[in-house]
């Protein structure tokens, strides 16, 4: 049994039936062609969090009772003084047609503020339909100090208001979506136009369409770009385009199969899963240029085509399935974390590793074969007939030759280094804030930014007190849970307004009308007043509090900090089960607990793969050897992120458990290489200096493509992925020096002897 388990012989039956495996290949790639064109996307914030956790059945049921937290979009209207009679009977106006705008259910804003009331009669708008004679400042303090304005819908400055429009909860998929937001903006421009107010949407219907535009932009260009560099790079390697085409039609092949096969079974991309194709076009490029290489160089020694294909299946054939093995583990490490959205990801990517193997092993052979039989063999089959190939090859020589001379100091350096960066990782802590699944350069972000700086907070945390029995909400008895639950969360650091129930009964008590009155006017008013606060169907009530958006890690301890207090409240009032949710405090938890198991997916990742290479090479100092080439990167990635301030994030520990598993590639066809050297040449300084020699170029070039293939994605205008493409260049350009200096200067110190 050879290091691939004899699964190179996939390719030696490819070569041996050429015509079948190209029929096969054909109808195969048409077909998931056809699937892939279906494939949509996921732009739901909440599925990063989704789990079995009670923390998010609880987000669940409050997106279930009170439907307006989901489908709200947040209309930010920014401008110099809106309080002026001009500007306010314009902003009424686009508030008036809103409502009749398709799709829309409901809108709040100023003009939805009413004065406390009075003994008979509705309740009369804060803001009067006349408004000639009106004492602006007057109304602007009366609109301030109403509870449905306050720190919500109207800056203290007067320069910014919101409208919170309700979507009905139909309006689910992107298209209705996208074109009942294009309603709104068209209503704004005819509305707004000429007064040089400034209109943005944001809010969690706004932010999946945003993201799904980013996604389908990123996938044009992470493909386009990709491939066509990896093309040029073997083009300026080779200087010749049959070359170029035998790389590229496994790699092509590759990325229709994991597209359409993605399309058959999960049917979208998310944020995550949206590399996957990417990843899959480099793993497929560097395998077909190690067997570009092996067999250019059988050829340049003399054999004939097809023999020399052959014999590069053999030779190179189980370091690329040992590759795919490694980084298959790597990412299936990632179904150990209890979240569908990071299991998801890690099987599309096992299963884009598993694909882009198959489709090199098997396409390259009769590719190769077509296109090169009857080609030149000896000196007229030397592969160094370029500039970059003359450089690729000079400088492994003098890296081998540096190895020669300096391995006891390049070994101390790279422990003192992989020590140093260690302990720089350990210093990185949890990171996350929902709003950076948002391009920073949209109107959506901005939104959020001006919700933020002028207002009570674009974040919300809630309290959800839910009821065991049938009970009147508005009895006293509930109203005074309510009440003290309102209280708890006013008292929580950083939250700057709170709206429930109390807020309505505060309100209602101002005016003139009896205190036993409370129930049956908000039965009365339910739609104006109580829907987002109480839902009696449900026995539950909603306590909502608004904060400027923070970092997970700042926001979860005052998160701690307030169930412990809720705890005396709980125990006060057993029949009312009492929780803290919203996105906000869901990530918070969730994004802390996620990174903690991703790093120990990371560890176990490690562990796994280490002992994969000493058992498929049946060497113990295989695995040992191996240690440090690969740890090293992931340290110094850490060291990256913890100088820069972003922290741990779950993209960044994904990305780090990626490239973990590319980067061990070139450790596989390090040991490889010496493992096929010493067995003509013996264990010593020679067969180390022609392994560096031999393999330094392959990995010089497919570490150029892996880099620049992942790289492409820090053009994303999508923080996570411009993340994980800047995590991933760091992991793998540290990972090549570390293979070509780090690894050959470890095993010459341990075959001294045989130099």
């Amino acid at each position: 049994m050879t290091a691939g388990f004899g699964l190179e012989r996939l390719g030696l039956w490819s070569l041996a039936h050429k015509g079948l495996a190209a029929a096969g290949v054909l109808l195969l790639t048409v077909g998931l062609f056809v699937a892939s064109l279906h494939l949509g996307f996921e732009s739901d914030i909440r599925e990063i969090f989704r789990s079995d956790a009670r923390d998010y059945s609880v987000l669940e049921d409050v997106a279930d009772e009170y439907p307006a937290s989901e489908q709200d979009v947040l209309v930010v209207l920014s401008g110099q003084n809106l309080l002026q009679p001009d500007i306010l009977e314009k902003l009424r106006t686009l508030h008036l047609e809103l409502l009749f705008v398709d799709g829309v259910t409901e809108v709040l804003s100023i003009f939805s503020a009413r004065e406390p009331p009075a003994a008979e009669g509705d309740p009369a708008p804060t803001v009067p339909a006349d408004l000639s004679g009106v004492d602006m400042a007057d109304l602007k303090a009366r609109l301030l100090a109403n509870p449905l304005v306050e720190g919500k819908l109207l800056s203290k400055d007067g320069d910014l208001a919101l409208l919170v429009v309700s979507l009905d909860s139909s309006l689910n998929d992107i298209k209705p979506l996208s074109e009942a937001f294009g309603r709104i903006d068209a209503l704004g421009d005819k509305v707004l136009g000429g007064t040089g107010i400034r209109m943005e949407l944001t809010g969690l219907p706004v932010m999946r369409i945003e993201i799904i535009d980013a996604l389908r932009r990123d996938q044009l260009t992470f493909k386009i770009a990709g491939f066509a560099f990896g093309a040029l790079l073997t083009w300026m390697f080779f200087r010749r385009l049959r070359y170029v085409l035998i790389v590229g039609a496994p790699v092509i092949a590759a990325i229709v199969w994991q597209l359409g096969a993605m399309a058959l079974i999960s049917g979208s991309l998310n944020v995550l899963t949206a590399v996957v194709p990417t990843l899959v076009m480099v793993l497929s490029f560097a395998d077909a240029l190690h067997l570009l290489f092996a067999v250019r160089h059988n050829m340049a020694a003399g054999e004939e085509t097809r023999a020399a294909i052959k014999k590069a299946l053999v030779d190179v054939g189980p370091a690329c399935v040992l590759t795919s093995l490694t980084t298959t583990l790597a990412l299936l490490s990632l179904v150990l974390v209890p979240h569908p959205f990071i299991a998801g990801f890690g099987m599309a990517g096992a299963m884009g590793t598993v694909i882009a193997f198959l489709a090199t092993i098997f396409i390259f052979p009769f590719v190769a074969w077509f296109i090169l039989k009857g080609e030149a063999i000896g000196e007229g089959a030397r592969a160094v007939d370029s500039w970059f190939a003359r450089e690729s090859v000079a400088v492994s020589e003098r890296l081998a030759r540096l190895v020669d001379r300096r391995s006891g100091l390049i070994a101390v350096v790279s422990v003192v280094l992989a020590v140093v960066c260690g302990l720089a990782y350990a210093q990185n802590g949890p990171h996350h804030i929902y709003k950076e699944n948002l391009p920073k350069n949209n109107d959506a972000y901005r939104a959020i930014e001006a919700i933020d700086s002028k207002l009570a907070g674009s974040g919300t945390l809630y309290l959800f007190l839910r009821w065991k029995d049938d009970v009147d909400l508005t009895s006293e008895a509930a109203r005074t849970v309510i009440a003290n639950a309102h209280e708890f969360l006013a008292e929580t650091p950083g939250v700057d307004s709170v709206w429930s129930l109390k807020s309505i009964a505060d309100w209602y008590a101002a005016g003139s009308r009896p205190a036993e009155d409370l129930g049956a006017f908000l039965k009365q008013y339910q739609e104006l007043f109580a829907n987002r606060v109480i839902s009696p169907a449900d026995h539950s009530a909603l306590v909502t509090g608004y904060f400027v958006n923070v970092d997970a890690s700042k926001l979860k301890p005052k998160l701690d900090a307030l169930e412990a207090r809720l705890d005396s409240l709980r125990a006060a009032h057993p029949e009312v089960t009492i929780d803290v949710t919203g996105i906000d405090a869901v990530a918070a938890r969730s994004s802390t607990e996620m990174i903690s198991q991703l790093n120990r997916s990371l560890a176990a990742a490690i562990i796994v793969i280490i002992l994969a290479i000493g058992l498929s090479m049946r060497s113990a100092r295989a695995s040992l050897v191996s240690i440090l080439p690969n740890v090293m990167p992931i340290a110094v990635g850490g060291t990256f992120l913890w100088l820069s301030g972003i922290g741990l994030q779950f993209t960044s520990v994904v990305a780090f458990t990626i490239s973990f598993g590319m980067a061990v590639d070139s450790t596989i066809h390090m040991l490889n290489r010496y493992r096929l050297e010493t067995a003509v040449r013996g264990e010593g300084a020679a067969a180390l200096h022609r392994t560096v020699v031999a393999v330094g170029p392959v990995l010089l070039v497919s570490t150029i493509v892996l880099v620049v293939g992942l790289g492409i994605t820090v053009t994303s205008v999508m923080p996570t992925v411009r993340l994980y493409g800047e995590v991933s260049v760091i992991v793998l350009t540290t990972a090549l020096i570390a293979n070509l200096l780090f690894l050959p200067a470890i095993l010459k110190l341990t075959t001294r002897k045989g130099g």
